[in-house]
Parts: C-alpha cells; structure tokens; sequence
C-alpha cells in the first residue's frame, strides 16, 4: 500500500502506511528505506537520514541503500559525506547508473565541473536515459562555458519531458546568449504555455523582444511582469529603456521614477532618468527649431529672433539655445566613418538631392537645412543636420583620379554612355543610383579623358641609317625566304661569275627598279609618253596624304604620317624625310623621279640572261601576281666590258 502511494506521488500517505508497517516489524530493511524515500520527498530530511542508517545497519550489501543515504546527505548540504555513500553504492554495484547520476549532481554542487561531466556522460554510456542526467549534464556544460554541447542536453531532456517549464526557461536564455532570438522567443513561449504566472519568464521574454527590436511588443512583456510583481525595479527600469528607444522620453521618465521609488541607490535608473530629462528638453528644442525652420522655407528667408519669438513660437528661455543649435555645425569625418554609416549617408543623400533639385536650382543657391526638414519631415533634425555636415564635407574633399577600387569601372562606363550635360555630379546621382561621394569621384575620374592622348617615345637615328661605307638597301627576309626552287638550281647550274653578277643585282630586284642602260633604252623602251607636269603631280599628292594619311602613323618612329613612298607605299613621318631624300624601307627617290645607279654592276652575258629570265617567268608567275606595284626582276642587259672590281660587294 506505501510502494503504490509513493508511486503516484502521494509521499504523506505512502509515509503513513510505512509507519504502520515498521511499529509491526522495526527490523525489516527495506521497509526503512521505503519510509526514508518517502520522508526525502516531503523534505524531512534529517528522518529519511535516520532511516536510510538503520537500513544499512541491518544489512549493508544493498547499493540502493547506500545511494538513498547520499541523496538525503546532498538534502542537508553534506555533499563531501555524499561522495562517500556514492562510491560505496559503486563498488558493490559498479554497473549501476543511478550512483553515477547523483554523484554527478553532488560534483556540481561542489563546483566540481570536469568531474561531474564525466559522471553524467559515463551514465549515460551505461544505458541511463533519465531526463535528470541530462538536465544535471546540460548545467555541467553551461557552468563550463560549453553552451552548444548544454543546448543539445536540454533538447534531449525536453524530448522526454515537454512539460518541463525550468528547461524551456534555461534552454531560452541560453539562446539569448547565445544571440539566437528567434529560438529564445520560442522557448519563453512555451514556458508560458505551461506557466504564464511566472515574472522572470516575463522579463526574459521582454529582453528578447527588445534584442529583436520589437519594443512595442517588449514594453508589453515589461508590463506583464510587472503586473505579477509591481515591486520588481529591473522591470521598470527595462520599460523605461525601450521607451527611451522609441523616443518618448516622457513616459520613460515616469518609469525611471517608479524604478527608483522602489530603489532609490538603482544607478542604473538614475542614469535613465537623465538622460530621459534631456532627451525631454532635447525634442522641446527640436520642435521649436522645426517651426522656425518651416518659416524659413515658406518665406525663403532666414528668421530673426523676434520673429522667432512672436511668430514661431519658442520661449524666451529656449530662444538663444535654439539659435545656437540649428546655427551649429556637425562634426562629420569622412575617414573616421565606418563602412554601415558611408553607406547610410550615400544613400539618404541621394533622396534629398534628388527630392530637393527638382524644386530648387541647387546649382545657384545650394542646399539648405530647411530643404530636408520640410521635405523629409520624419527625419529628426539633428539627423538633417549630420547629413547636411556630410555633403559639405563631400564638397570640401579633395579627390583623386587614382583609386583602388574595383566596383568603379562598371560605373565609370555608365557614366561614358550619358549625355555631356548628365556628366556632373547631379546627373550621375539621377542616372546611376549612386550617393554623392560616389558622384564626385566619377567626376573627376571623367575629367581625366577630356585631355589628348599621348604619343609613344621615338628617337631620331638619322646617323645610324644613312650614313656608312657603301649604299644603305634594307633586305627583305621574307622575299630571300621564299625563293623558288628553280631559281636556286639555275643559279647552280651556272658557274661562279654568274653567282657573283647575280649576287650584285639582287638587293637592287628586290627593293628598287634598275635604271636602264642608253643603249637599252632605244631597244626597251616604248615610244614616249608625254609625261604629266611635276605641278600636277605635287597636286595629286597633297590630294592623296590628305585623305589617305589621317590617323596613321609611321612604323619605323611612330610619328604622325606625313607622306608614303610613290613606289612602296610605305607611310612616313617628318623624321623619315627630314635627313633624306630616300625611303628607308624601298630606298627610292621620295620624289618618284628614276633611280640611276652611279656605279653600274657587272652583268652575264646577254644569251645567259636570256635563259634565266625565261627559266623564271616559267618557275615564279605568283610572285608577279602578288605586287603590281613592284618592277620586273630584271631587264635584259648587254654584255659590257669589265671594270674592274665593285666594292659595293664589300
């Protein structure tokens, strides 16, 4: 009959029958220990003590024993003597979990944290799945500062108990401090479903909400508490912050004196105090200079103190504070700012300038304080004041095309593809969505491309090209490079003296025409043509450099195309001509006149010739294709007499 009150947590009537039980028989063991168990429960600690020894005395091999007898010394604060009875109950029964779990709880009590951890994991490897144990290690952990590992032991606990309102309480203000609000409301929720009458719950609730930013809702979880517990001064001190928050400064006033009737050393409360008393004079101020500044948007004129007496309204005892407040300037660093206030300020700046210039020339008469209070009406005035500070600053800045930044190209190109008069600093901040910082910079990175461009270096080598022992030819490479192969076995096909006649001809085949002997003139050439006048000629080629030469530039100094070659059409600049009268890369006259050769090169007899050139008109027809302005390769000569050697060879 005890054993099933007990079970269904009637201990006062389980007490009762065992009581019974022992006037029969006082030596029955386990009878004892019953009517101790039931004595721990009621918190007659010092009887179930009692009852537990005498269980013991009469037999002594029972671990339950041992462990009751600790439990009911943990009651009474002798956690050291509890130890004692653990250990016991251990060593007689060493796979028993339950020792284990209150030894757990004994070793955090006595602030024994490493200690007590490993009880409660080594219960648990033993099979104890108690929500006790993982309560007592979920503690262990947050003692430790382990407060992921303690949210885990909570959730596990909370899966076999929902009901357990202390753990929805401590797993909630783990989460906030963990900065998780959103699972700490949670949990002080379902706390509350369980038990809505408890004012700490009440608080943390408001503490999350408030964390969250939601202070209506926080002064209502504030106000919760404080109707369970009036007297609760951190109750009204929070409310009285969030209202602070929410800018009114007055009812926070009231509840920083109901905190402070209730303590009046609360240092915190007093500090809320002053600062909702300034904030109370701070708003008067405000309101005083928003009258004045409407007046001077309405009348475009600034206010004098009388007319801010009479017509605005502001008391004399606030008038000079007044003046002296809206004439004060903000301190605003561009360098000292922090990365969320740039960007706060780009922005808010980029809707009043782009609000205030469509109804004022901000051009011709700037931008006044006036401007923002009126249009944006539920910005504060010391917050205009500081965005008004920063636009100036951004004026005064000086700014350099030299920046680091990699986001600016994709804007500087937007920017290249407005209209000229949208490239200032208000049509950019129209245009691009940009602040006025950014709008500055990309004018005056845009200001860097209206200059001309630039030139590459070049040098003058007059000397190194034209002056030497013998003619200077260049050679073309490509042209040896891809000589026929009939060319290469008529040549060896014939003796020495033709390799050497032909070795002298070929600088002149491939770069200039050879001017013809007399004799062959008569033979060679046709009836005459009347040639154009050299005035015409000039004529046709200042025609020609005009059209053709715009934009050009010469190849071998890079300087601006002035003239080409008549025979090569090779593009030249003033330093190509300004030492010569022969194009450096054909070397013919600039003056299309023939190039007469003053020494006149041996040539193979005519019969041999003859054969050549047939041999290669046969092997080369592509090569005449290809450059209609080039001479023949060669022309027919007549034997001459030998002159002796040619140091032009050399």
């Amino acid at each position: 009959k005890g054993l099933a009150f007990l079970n269904y947590g009637n201990p006062a009537q389980a007490a009762e029958a065992f009581e019974q039980a022992v006037k029969i028989d006082a030596s029955q063991p386990y009878v004892l220990n019953n009517r101790g168990k039931a004595y721990l429960e009621l918190r007659r600690f010092k009887e179930s003590l009692e009852d537990f020894n005498k269980a013991i005395a009469i037999l002594p091999s029972v671990p339950e024993f041992h462990i009751n007898k600790g439990r009911a010394l943990a009651s009474l604060g002798s956690f050291d003597e509890s130890l004692d009875s653990f250990n016991e109950a251990r060593r007689q029964a060493p796979s028993d979990a339950s020792a284990l779990k209150y030894m757990g709880m004994a070793l955090l009590k006595l602030n024994r944290l490493p200690e007590s951890l490993g009880s409660f994991d080594e219960a648990i490897k033993l099979g104890l799945n108690d929500k006790d144990v993982h309560i007592g290690r979920a503690k262990a952990c947050e003692a430790m500062g382990k407060k992921e590992e303690a949210v885990r032991s909570y959730s596990t606990a909370l899966d076999q108990d929902v009901t357990d309102k202390n753990a929805w309480y401590r797993l909630g203000q783990l989460y906030l401090e963990l900065e998780r609000y959103t699972e700490a409301d949670n949990c002080f929720d379902r706390a509350l479903d369980i038990d809505g009458t408890n004012p700490a719950i009440w608080m943390s609730k408001g503490l999350t909400l408030e964390k969250q930013e939601m202070l209506d809702d926080a002064i209502g979880a504030y106000d919760r508490a404080i109707a369970l517990n009036s007297n609760d001064k951190e109750a009204w001190k929070r409310k009285g912050s969030a209202l602070l928050m929410l800018i009114r400064p007055e009812q926070a006033l009231r509840a920083f004196e109901h905190s402070l009737s209730i303590d009046p050393y609360f240092e915190e409360a007093i500090e809320g105090r002053k600062r909702a008393e300034e904030d109370i004079r701070r708003t008067k101020i405000e309101d005083y200079c928003r009258s004045i500044l409407d007046f001077e948007y309405t009348h475009g004129r600034p206010v004098t103190k009388e007319e801010a007496f009479r017509v605005c309204g502001v008391p004399y005892v606030f008038l000079g504070e007044v003046m002296d407040y809206l004439s004060g300037r903000e301190a605003v660093s561009l360098s000292a700012m922090s990365k969320e206030d740039f960007e706060k300020f780009e922005r808010i700046s980029r809707e009043i300038l782009v609000n205030t210039m469509e109804k004022r020339d901000l051009a011709n008469y700037g931008l006044r304080l006036c401007d923002i209070s009126v249009n944006f009406p539920e910005l504060r005035i010391a917050s205009a004041k500081r965005v008004l500070s920063y636009i100036q600053a951004v004026e005064e800045n000086d700014f350099s095309a030299k920046v680091t930044d990699p986001h600016i190209d994709p804007l500087l190109r937007q920017a290249m593809d407005l209209s000229n008069d949208q490239k200032n600093v208000l049509g950019l901040i129209r245009n691009l969505g940009i602040g006025v910082y950014q709008a500055r910079q990309l004018v005056m990175i845009l200001q860097t491309f209206q200059g001309a461009g630039f030139e590459t270096p070049s040098i003058r080598i007059g000397s190194i090209v034209n002056e030497g022992y013998g003619e200077y030819v260049p050679y073309d490479e490509s042209a040896a490079q891809t000589r026929p192969q009939g060319r290469q076995e008529g040549r060896a096909s014939h003796g020495r003296e033709d390799e050497v006649a032909e070795e002298q001809e070929r600088p002149r085949r491939q770069t200039t025409r050879r001017a013809p002997r007399r004799d062959e003139e008569h033979e060679e050439r046709p009836s005459p043509k009347k040639p154009k006048s050299r005035k015409v000629d000039e004529e046709e080629s200042e025609e020609d450099v005009q059209s053709d030469l715009v934009g050009r530039r010469c190849l071998f100094h890079g300087g601006v195309a002035v003239t080409r070659c008549k025979k090569c059409k090779a593009v030249l600049c003033r330093e190509c001509i300004r030492n010569s009268d022969r194009c450096p890369r054909c070397n013919a006259l600039l003056s299309g006149e023939e190039d007469v050769a003053e020494k006149k090169p041996r040539h193979k007899p005519r019969q041999q010739i003859e054969e050549l050139e047939e041999e290669i008109d046969e092997e080369e027809p592509d090569v005449e294709e290809e450059s209609e302005e080039d001479p023949p390769l060669r022309k027919k000569a007549k034997k001459k007499e030998d002159k002796g050697p040619d140091f032009f060879r050399l």
